[in-house]
């Protein structure tokens, strides 16, 4: 039996040291055509454009608010890819504002949608969106000088709880503003 060989990025960050700005780019340029994910990615990381940042969105929405949702048909809704995304978004760029904006998206889909439909995923929306919340409170802490810039909407998210919590009795563990 073959041993698989260990791979690890001190190998290719090694190798890489060898290789000409030409030969970066031509590997860049194939890292581009490899996928969308990475077409993103170096979009993101270097074009630093509004459109990006709407991309993420609407692949928020496809994973947590997909269109034509049927809930009897067993239809589910996609947590770890939506995480995945803000993730993505992270790596992308570690833009604290864009980061926030997609964290507060993320909780306005989810809670839209748990407006709208009533689905068995009640509990995981809860916990996933509890979550985001909890990781937007941390990064709020950590860059306080956007909270401004966010007002309204982190009013709206609760607000879109309050109403929740008394349709559904979500959220009511939590002290909202």
């Amino acid at each position: 039996m073959r041993e698989r060989m260990k791979k690890n990025w001190t190998e290719v960050k090694t190798s890489l040291k060898d290789v000409n700005r030409q030969g970066l780019l031509g590997l860049i340029s194939d890292l581009y055509k490899l996928s969308s994910e990475n077409k993103i990615f170096l979009h993101t990381r270097f074009s630093r454009s509004k459109e990006n940042l709407q991309q993420y969105k609407e692949d928020l929405i496809k994973y947590l608010s997909p269109k034509n949702y049927k809930p009897w048909s067993g239809q589910k809704i996609q947590f770890a890819k939506a995480r995945q995304v803000l993730s993505n978004y992270n790596k992308a760029l570690g833009d604290p504002k864009g980061s926030l904006d997609l964290m507060i998206f993320y909780c306005q889909t989810g809670m839209r949608f748990l407006i709208r439909y009533d689905t068995e995923e009640i509990s995981q929306y809860e916990n996933s969106i509890m979550s985001i919340i909890k990781s937007m409170t941390k990064h709020i802490e950590r860059y306080p000088e956007i909270r401004e810039d966010f007002k309204n909407e982190l009013d709206d998210i609760f607000k879109m709880m309050r109403r929740l919590e008394g349709e559904y009795g979500l959220f009511d563990h939590v002290d909202t503003p």
